[in-house]
């Protein structure tokens, strides 16, 4: 990982529809190894923040929260948003980041919309 303070980006999950608590378990353990494979320094469960899991709020059901440990490189924050982009994809999810009250959410918006949406973001953590 490069040098400096990592970054600690909050990710919260979620999924429209009705999922079951196994489901949800499994959707959260499964997005936590795959970020667990990427250049970073830690990814963590956070428990008790997001609300009761398989909390609702209106049609979008909250699986969980996720803390990940990055370097501060565009680089680094790319991977890590890459690859949640490309969860939240497969699934028909809903993935918010959150650093330090900066936050963007990947939805079903076009990839091109996401695609400069997360640039900008990107850029303001690498700075920051």
């Amino acid at each position: 990982m490069g040098h400096g303070e990592a970054l600690a980006v909050r990710v919260e999950i979620a999924s429209q529809g009705d999922v079951d608590d196994a489901r949800l378990e499994e959707l959260t353990a499964s997005l936590r190894r795959e970020l667990g494979e990427l250049d970073v320094e830690a990814v963590e469960r956070v428990e008790g923040e997001v609300g009761p899991e398989g909390a609702k709020v209106g049609d979008v059901l909250v699986i969980g929260a996720l803390v990940v440990k990055v370097a501060r490189s565009a680089a680094s924050v790319a991977g890590v948003v890459r690859a949640l982009q490309d969860w939240a994809a497969r699934g028909g999810r809903t993935v918010k980041l959150d650093v330090g009250g900066d936050t963007i959410e990947v939805t079903g918006a076009s990839r091109a919309q996401q695609e400069r949406l997360i640039e900008a973001w990107i850029v303001r953590q690498a700075q920051a």
